[in-house]
């Protein structure tokens, strides 16, 4: 009349199908996961959706490009100060010149000081102390 208990192996077995089951269906979702969060899949939905947005960004994006980085006499905007310290570019170039003029001063003094050293070593080792110039020989 009553059902009986099932035994050790048949529990162990039923619990291992469960398990394939679970992992069958984990791998499924994880395929179906990846594919919706492939980035080359989430921009092609996004470009689809919002095109007039995309759109309008890249313009707004060309345009402030352009701005940055060509200076005034490849546009034909003539307003403003000179071409050299305009936008982006003549940020980047002053800071280049900065940098490279630093760099050139400290190379020229260092290497001064290093031939003046050696030019004052050669010259005192010329009048060392044994053999005084000045002084008539007898």
């Amino acid at each position: 009349m009553g059902r009986s208990q099932p035994t050790t192996t048949e529990v162990k077995r039923l619990l291992l199908l469960e398990l394939d089951r679970a992992r069958l269906d984990l791998a499924q979702e994880s395929r179906m996961a990846r594919q919706e969060f492939n980035p080359a899949a989430v921009l092609k939905r996004s470009l689809e959706k919002h095109k007039v947005a995309w759109i309008a960004g890249g313009v707004l994006t060309g345009v402030i490009v352009i701005r940055l980085l060509l200076p005034s006499k490849f546009r034909s905007d003539k307003s403003g100060g000179s071409d050299t310290k305009r936008g982006f570019s003549g940020m980047m170039s002053g800071l280049f010149f900065t940098v490279a003029r630093r760099a050139a001063m400290n190379f020229a003094t260092s290497h001064l000081k290093d031939h003046l050293q050696h030019y004052l070593d050669s010259v005192l080792k010329r009048q060392g102390p044994d053999s005084p110039s000045h002084v008539a020989s007898r």
